[in-house]
């Protein structure tokens, strides 16, 4: 399934919040190795409006700094460089709706 999910990482996260300043950003924190075809298939659908990015566990640094605790964790930024965000519900099922 092809896929505009870009891996978001302590050292590309500003150039990932700069690129397409018009476009929404969607981040996804996961501990999952492989992306999800659900979070594959929004990115394609959305491609046009939305910039879709995935963060790591590993990724401490950017768990600490938006607050994240559990995974998984679905935040549409509001501002990237106060780490502000909205945080949508992820505890049940996942669905394309």
């Amino acid at each position: 399934m092809q896929s505009f999910v870009r891996t978001v990482t302590a050292e590309n996260y500003e150039s990932f919040v700069e690129e397409n300043p018009d476009k929404n950003k969607i981040l996804l924190f996961t501990d999952r190795k492989t992306t999800a075809p659900l979070f594959k298939s929004l990115s394609k659908t959305y491609k046009d409006k939305l910039v879709f990015g995935e963060v790591k566990k590993s990724e401490t640094s950017i768990y600490e700094n938006y607050g994240i605790t559990e995974t998984p964790a679905l935040l549409a930024i509001t501002d990237p460089f106060t780490y502000t965000s909205e945080k949508y519900d992820t505890l049940g099922e996942m669905k394309i709706d």
